[in-house]
């Protein structure tokens, strides 16, 4: 869901927020194999972002224009576009955590053999 106000990914409120980033965090990177191989290339960078009750981007949802700054980076066609969306709503990925993916991965187009590649090698590629 959109917050319209600011097209940014619908975050909750205040009160439900103590421990809700590393929480965030912790289930991209469990079901990373669940999610398409550019995707999944994308949230690996997230394994060591930590949470900064300081940095007012660990309390807003994600903007789109972040989300599609990561999908160009990754070289996402549209329909791994709108899947990258649907999965970073339902996580809730913060502007924390998407300033995360572009700044740790300034070049994260995902090699045509990891694409390709059906067996579970793909996810024992690391960063």
């Amino acid at each position: 869901m959109t917050n319209q106000k600011t097209n940014n990914i619908a975050w909750p409120p205040t009160w439900l927020m103590d421990g809700l980033f590393a929480r965030i965090t912790e289930k991209a990177i469990a079901n990373a194999d669940e999610y398409p191989p550019r995707v999944w290339w994308a949230l690996r960078y997230l394994k060591d972002c930590v949470p900064d009750e300081t940095d007012p981007a660990s309390r807003r949802g994600a903007t789109y224009k972040m989300l599609a700054f990561i999908a160009h980076r990754a070289d996402m066609d549209a329909q791994e576009r709108r899947e990258w969306y649907g999965i970073a709503e339902e996580l809730g990925l913060t502007q924390r955590h998407a300033g995360h993916i572009i700044a740790r991965a300034p070049d994260i187009r995902v090699p045509e053999e990891a694409v390709d590649d059906a067996s579970d090698s793909l996810h024992k590629v690391g960063p």
